[in-house]
């Protein structure tokens, strides 16, 4: 292998580990992927936000913010709530007292609520009864309330803790309190021991205002489990049947090939999508779907090698000795298809991962109690859906899809290498 191509295959490795080390390590190194700040908005990467959740609970002998002494600063403005109605294709707005409003002028910090709670911002804009309905009030969604907030006065609220970390004391104006809650949205600062507690967005936000760095990572934890489990059941399963066919031979091993054939010629997405859709889409059988469809080519693999060695000579001492067969496959066989077999699974990983990009691309991704869990797939879809006419929003869409190119190209250049280095065959291999 030349100096050039030795050098390329330590940038491959170390982009892989690299990326392999900042998932694993994500609880670590990125803030809460499900941490809801909707006000914010999609922002664009090095943006900085107050670290606060969707609503901030203060209790006396609760658990605090952290440090001694914490400040925030809220604004007082009052909220007007109007209701945005779909009637007949048109849209009808009724305000806070329950009159209709002709026309509605949207601030960047409107916000929109539904059944679930807050969806996210609604502006800017302009909203006129009768006219057609912004994108976020369609038939599946007819009704929908809009908040607006017009600023007030900022009003300090110190927190005391004690140095369990455990709130002493809450004060608002002078006016000691039990208990505060304060809506995210209204915090303008916060201060800790002196020092503004803030966040920072390596890679932006979505439009529900979540870490799109720390979904990211999340993500990819998600979907390199997925290929590296796939891959480990499908090696397990193909060994062991191609070891079985190729060892037994005659009518058992023509059956056995025959139902290889008979598998591989259907569609396997098709045999995926047809057990993520009539069972249970939970991440045991994710993974017990893709890696059912990928044995077949192990097992292929596997048998050819069987075949290959079952008239070596220490095959032939192992049965001259009487060793039993589950022996003879188990510590005989299958240690010596072990090279091609390490081949066929730097492979099959990245093969694994584009196949469950695709199928959450599509919403047949993994879920956990009805709800989708992210991956780079999942990602990539909803970035395509939050881009924007303008292509405005392009980080949504480029940070999860270039984390799975580096990594699926880092592991295809392995795998290549890989095969050279154990395939004498090949073109310079193993010198």
């Amino acid at each position: 292998m030349t100096r050039g191509g030795l050098g390329a295959g330590w940038l491959s490795l170390a982009a892989l580990a690299l990326i392999v080390a900042l998932c694993a390590f994500a609880p670590w190194v990125a803030p809460e992927p499900d941490a809801l700040r909707p006000w914010l908005g999609a922002q664009p990467p090095g943006t900085r936000s107050v670290a606060v959740p969707l609503v901030v609970r203060l209790a006396v002998g609760a658990p605090g913010p952290g440090g001694r002494r914490a400040v925030y600063e809220v604004d007082e403005g009052e909220e007007r709530l109007y209701r945005c109605a779909l009637r007949r294709g048109r849209l009808e707005i009724i305000g806070p007292d329950a009159q209709p409003v002709g026309e509605l002028a949207l601030p960047p910090t409107a916000l929109i609520f539904g059944p679930g709670g807050c969806e996210g911002p609604a502006g800017p804009g302009v909203l006129r009864a009768g006219g057609a309905p912004p994108p976020w009030l369609h038939a599946a969604a007819p009704v929908r309330y809009v908040s607006i907030r017009d600023p007030g006065p900022l009003r300090s609220v110190v927190v005391e803790q004690d140095g369990a970390g455990r709130i002493a004391r809450i004060v608002r104006d002078g006016q000691p309190l039990e208990a505060l809650e304060i809506a995210g949205d209204r915090v303008r600062s916060l201060e800790i021991d002196g020092r503004a507690r803030t966040t920072l967005h390596l890679l932006g936000t979505d439009p529900l205002g979540r870490d799109l760095w720390a979904r990211t990572l999340y993500g990819g934890r998600l979907s390199l489990s997925v290929g590296v489990v796939a891959t480990l059941v499908a090696l397990v399963i193909g060994s062991l049947y191609g070891a079985i066919a190729g060892w037994r031979g005659g009518r058992t091993d023509a059956l056995m090939v025959a139902g290889i054939d008979v598998l591989d010629a259907i569609p396997f997405l098709f045999v995926v999508i047809l057990l993520m859709t009539v069972a249970d889409r939970s991440l045991l059988l994710f993974f017990a779907a893709l890696g059912c469809v990928q044995w077949l080519t192990t097992a292929r693999i596997v048998r050819a090698q069987v075949l290959a060695l079952a008239g070596r000579e220490f095959i032939l001492a192992a049965r001259a000795l009487g060793l039993p067969t589950w022996r003879i496959v188990l510590r005989h066989l299958l240690p010596n298809c072990l090279g091609p077999l390490l081949v066929f699974a730097a492979l099959t990983v990245p093969a694994v991962i584009v196949e469950e990009s695709f199928l959450s691309f599509i919403g047949l991704g993994v879920q956990h109690e009805g709800r989708p869990l992210d991956s780079w797939g999942a990602l990539i879809q909803q970035g395509l859906q939050a881009l924007g006419s303008d292509g405005s929003r392009s980080w949504l869409l480029l940070a999860p899809a270039s984390m799975l190119a580096v990594a699926l190209f880092a592991l295809h250049d392995l795998a290549e290498r890989a095969r050279q280095r154990l395939d004498p065959r090949a073109a310079g291999g193993g010198r």
